[in-house]
């Protein structure tokens, strides 16, 4: 049986994804929209897209189990 996927968009340093790495999950991608934050990410997990998510074209990420945005409030 394969894990569910998941997508993080607003993905600062990686919190969330690391918990549901933790929980089972399997990491497709990551948006973070700060240089210097995705590359926290990049250290923490890996790969992540810089970008701006105005900028982003949503029907090119993978299809997933669980998308997880939270922006920063």
């Amino acid at each position: 049986m394969s894990k569910p996927t998941f997508t993080s968009l607003f993905s600062g340093i990686g919190g969330a994804d690391l918990g549901a790495i933790a929980a089972g999950f399997e990491h497709c991608q990551a948006l973070e929209f700060d240089p210097k934050i995705a590359e926290l990410f990049k250290a923490n997990i890996g790969d992540v897209f810089v970008q701006n998510i105005l900028d982003a074209n949503p029907f090119k990420f993978e299809k997933v189990d669980w998308l997880h945005a939270s922006p920063v409030c």
